[in-house]
């Protein structure tokens, strides 16, 4: 098995195997193929500073369980090695991503060992039953959110001092790229930040919100009605999700997310 870096002299060989989302957002990619050049699969990791992020594995079905996989976690911890040895992780869903998970548990390398383990609980609502959460009451009535990323500079300080060490941001630059500018909303008094919500696209193209604050509850209701009121106009066709990674994060979970689906996450640290 032959592996090499994508990039994008080569992406369009690759493009059955990674989808342009993965290698657009991608600080790595590597693909896998054949002597004869058959394309065989393809991993794409991006960097948050700490850590890398397993963001897509696939190999095609017809060489599944021949080392495809395993090869290409080897072969790009051999091109990371070299940038420093850090932690590769992998997150995944053990409803949707059964494949993964199987894959992960079966690795038997000398090289690097996997453990996967529960993480989280994550809850999904479509943009539909997003807007049908928070369709009651007037909004006229609620605290009136303000674009977060339009803040001045000291109001935005105050709240990013807040979200960078719990989320471990070490690129705000990266980071506020990554984010869905229209969604990412705050209501303040005054010189005072009182509620704020971050959400970011994912390379999976879903809506990550990501991180939510409220000092009281009229305004995280307006904050929140109004950035469902924007996913309904538009980004009818997303998902948008909530990781409830601590039990306030999950209490918080049933409170603003009502009727939403939860499904078990797991990750794999190797």
């Amino acid at each position: 098995m032959n592996y090499i870096r994508i990039d994008a002299t080569n992406i369009d060989d690759f493009t059955s195997v990674l989808p342009a989302r993965y290698f657009d957002g991608a600080d790595i990619c590597l693909g896998a193929y054949e002597e004869d050049g058959s394309v065989c699969g393809a991993i794409s990791l991006s960097f948050d500073g700490i850590q890398y992020d397993i963001d897509w594995l696939y190999v095609v079905p017809q060489k599944r369980l021949a080392g495809v996989g395993t090869g290409l976690l080897r072969e790009i911890r051999n091109i990371t090695a070299e940038l420093g040895n850090l932690p590769f992780r992998a997150q995944f869903d053990t409803e949707e991503d059964t494949g993964l998970y199987a894959f992960f548990l079966s690795v038997d390398d000398p090289d690097f060992t996997v453990d996967v383990e529960y993480s989280h609980d994550r809850y999904f609502l479509n943009t539909k039953d997003f807007i049908e959460s928070f369709g009651g009451g007037d909004l006229l009535k609620l605290p009136r959110p303000r674009l977060f990323w339009r803040l001045d500079e000291k109001l935005k300080e105050q709240a990013l001092t807040k979200a960078v060490e719990h989320l471990e941001i070490t690129d705000i630059e990266k980071f506020e790229d990554s984010c869905e500018k229209t969604l990412c909303l705050a209501v303040s008094e005054g010189e005072k930040i009182v509620s704020f919500m971050l959400v970011q696209n994912t390379p999976s193209g879903d809506l990550s919100l990501t991180y939510l604050y409220a000092e009281n509850q009229k305004a995280l209701f307006g904050m929140l009605k109004a950035a469902a009121i924007e996913t309904q106009e538009n980004f009818k066709n997303r998902t948008v999700f909530f990781d409830a990674v601590t039990a306030e994060a999950e209490a918080l979970a049933y409170k603003v997310l009502p009727g939403a689906m939860k499904h078990a996450i797991y990750e794999a640290e190797i």
